[in-house]
């Protein structure tokens, strides 16, 4: 009777295009006493509902459509944190090959259910999925609230229980993450001594060696993993990772380039064009690109960013005249305002410049000025302050750079950019003297404030972080930390509209910066737990 309560209390979404499937899994949840029960017919659909409301249980149809497959939309949910933590996602498929997908698979369900299956082997699965997520719960609300220490000692509870492998595995994350990396290797070390088989054990361990600085250790114990799980996507990332280290931009390309092939997914082959791009392998960054678009097209992955970096790309290789043609067809599909608007008119004034058309040039230039009012660690700064560039406005152009630098020094993506962009202007010189200083500058601080913030001394802590609002007003680092602090005064003084007010601004900056982080949305999932408590 237990399990039928639990059942009862949950809230469920099914997602098929198929109206007919839709009644059945219906009928199914209804049968085991699951009444709260919304319905899609499509990926669209189910993003809309699961925006506005809190699901715990998502049974999803892998073939919804041809645009967008259910595992498509699954890795679009984990991929821009928009499923909570809670939610359990179950999918749904006549494949009897499924296993292999989601094996191999970056972000994968919960669990998976073959067609067909009766509402007693969905119970069995509900029950063990809710059993685990009972057991690991304490952990995941310290998760949300970035209570980390406190989810250590959650973690500590599990050791000697049927989840101990799961809090080892937890534990050890939430160690890296607060870069206690020799801890992190001794949990993943003790871990594998009860099971050596465990892959993902064997990779936190090359990640804590990396952390550690010692990159041939990270090396060895990768490769070894990649040796047993040809097809461990993760393991790909680490060895490119590792190439990184070594000022290897091509042996990095060609990791990436496998782990492609192996994932063939839209998120998969951006990363490929990307890295293309910044080892200036314009040819690949461009087939790659135009592959990504072919395939995106007309589905919920299709991507604004696609079309303004293949069209960057085709600047950076002399080709202004495609370069127009490109943001012409993005335009299209994404209008000519907002972000999109925004680079696009930047990289027209770089295209101009090199058909020879000064004038064009600079109106394009001042239509991004009008747009971009507010200079900020993104996209569109970096590319407004490349045609700056290359319109020889060279002090402009480097005081853009960088401000998008103080302003998010820790988006690898923004760096590298910044990077490409003094490098193909000549100005490598400049590199050390933009990234370096602003990385030291503002981090230190946010860090004093973080410190202050665990001791509980909420008055210095806002002062600490004033001073670095000061240095750099669109710090995303800073935005996030103002936005926790005002969290944590009100998980200890009770909800207060004010705070919660400037929290929700904070992450609402972070959001418009760097859309569809996961600690942002992490963040507004405990603002509303919060505001829920109190009644608002």
């Amino acid at each position: 009777m237990e399990l039928e309560r639990e059942l009862s209390r949950l809230k469920a979404l099914i997602i098929d295009d198929m109206g007919s499937m839709r009644n059945s899994l219906k009928t199914q949840l209804l049968q085991l006493r699951i009444t709260d029960v919304d319905t899609a017919s499509n990926a669209d659909d189910a993003l809309d509902r699961i925006r506005k409301a809190d699901y715990d249980l998502i049974l999803c149809d892998y073939n919804l459509n041809k645009a967008t497959s259910g595992q498509h939309f699954l890795e679009f949910l984990r991929g821009q944190g928009i499923l909570p933590m809670h939610t359990l996602f179950l999918m749904v498929t006549a494949e009897a090959d499924y296993d292999a997908v989601a094996s191999i698979s970056e972000f994968q369900p919960d669990d998976y259910l073959l067609k067909p299956f009766t509402s007693d082997a969905l119970r069995a699965r509900l029950s063990r999925l809710l059993e685990r997520q009972s057991a690991i719960q304490p952990i995941m609300d310290y998760l949300n609230e970035k209570n980390l220490n406190k989810a250590l000692i959650e973690c500590d509870k599990l050791f000697d229980t049927k989840w101990g492998i799961e809090a080892h595995r937890q534990k050890a994350a939430i160690l890296l993450e607060l870069g206690r990396a020799e801890e992190a290797k001794e949990v993943y070390e003790s871990v594998l001594r009860l099971r050596e088989d465990l892959g993902w054990a064997k990779l936190g361990l090359a990640k804590c060696f990396l952390a550690l600085g010692k990159i041939e250790e990270a090396k060895s114990v990768t490769s070894s993993v990649l040796e047993k799980y040809g097809n461990f996507v993760a393991a790909y990332d680490l060895m490119a990772d590792i190439a990184e280290k070594q000022e290897d931009k091509t042996g990095a390309l060609d990791i990436l380039k496998h782990a492609s092939s192996i994932v063939p997914s839209p998120r998969r082959h951006r990363i490929v064009a990307e890295a293309a791009y910044h080892a200036n392998d314009l040819e690949t960054a461009k087939t790659t690109y135009e592959r990504v678009i072919k395939h995106t097209k007309g589905s919920m992955t299709e991507q604004s960013t696609d079309f303004l970096a293949l069209a960057q790309a085709h600047v950076d290789s002399g080709e202004p005249e495609k370069a127009l043609q490109v943001l012409d067809t993005g335009t299209k599909s994404f209008g000519d305002s907002g972000m999109y608007g925004q680079v696009k008119a930047s990289v027209k004034a770089q295209a101009h410049i090199q058909l020879g058309e000064p004038e064009l040039a600079k109106k394009s230039l001042d239509r991004a000025r009008n747009l971009i009012r507010d200079p900020q660690g993104d996209l569109a700064t970096v590319s407004m302050a490349k045609a700056c560039l290359a319109l020889g406005e060279q002090e402009e152009g480097i005081r853009l750079l960088s401000l998008a630098v103080k302003a998010d020094e820790n988006n690898k993506q923004i760096v590298a950019f910044v990077k490409k962009a003094l490098t193909d202007s000549g100005l490598e010189a400049h590199v050390e003297d933009i990234v370096d200083p602003a990385k030291r500058e503002v981090l230190a601080i946010v860090s004093e404030a973080a410190s202050l913030m665990r001791k509980a001394k909420f008055l210095e802590a806002f002062d600490k972080l004033d001073q670095a609002f000061a240095r750099a007003p669109n710090h995303v680092e800073t935005l996030l930390a103002a936005a926790q602090l005002n969290l944590l005064w009100m998980s200890q003084n009770g909800f207060e509209d004010s705070y919660a007010e400037k929290a929700a601004s904070y992450l609402d900056k972070v959001e418009s910066i760097r859309p569809g982080t996961e600690r942002t949305a992490n963040f507004r999932r405990y603002l509303n737990d919060l505001a829920s408590r109190s009644g608002k």
